[in-house]
């Protein structure tokens, strides 16, 4: 239960500074997307269904503050959850080649999954055209930060007030 109150907590900080502060950065085109790497981090280190809920409730609270019609981004974040469910056995996630390279197939799959979604919904092909110019410095960018950040979000997921607070001791020679 500790778990789920911390993937809230990181969510609904990286949604307020990534809406706001960190909006176009590094560039307007390629941006940080911490939420899409907490829900590919949840895939590497939670069980199906234990993770579905968790990744469910990211993509609302990322649909609620969203332009996009509600339910692409939990779409999307559905689609590269169960992705990376699906190969979870042959990933391993310890491997820094791996993380990279499993997170950028699956930032690309998720891009073109919420850009098709998108041009359905709104009847008009300009995400898709916008998608293909733009998903493979996204990947590649989303990749580079995974190496870091999903062991940092695996880290923060298992925290608890012992670990924080409990006594180191005092050791003497």
């Amino acid at each position: 239960m500790k778990s789920f109150f911390l993937f809230i907590a990181w969510v609904l900080v990286w949604l307020a500074l990534e809406s706001t502060v960190l909006s176009n950065f590094p560039t307007a085109n390629v941006r940080i997307d911490m939420v899409f790497l907490a829900v590919v981090a949840t895939g590497f280190y939670f069980e199906f269904k234990d993770g579905l809920f968790y990744v469910l409730i990211a993509g609302i609270a990322t649909d609620a503050v969203s332009y996009a019609p509600f339910g692409i981004c939990t779409a999307s974040y559905v689609l590269a959850f169960s992705a990376i469910r699906l190969a979870a056995s042959t990933i391993y996630v310890q491997s820094v080649s791996a993380r990279f390279v499993w997170t950028s197939i699956i930032s690309s799959l998720t891009l073109w999954g919420k850009a098709t979604l998108l041009s359905l919904a709104l009847n008009n092909l300009n995400s898709l055209h916008f998608t293909l110019w733009n998903f493979l410095q996204q990947s590649l960018f989303n990749g580079l930060l995974a190496i870091f950040v999903i062991p940092l979000f695996h880290w923060y997921i298992t925290l608890s007030w012992e670990k924080i607070f409990k006594s180191k001791g005092l050791v003497l020679k």
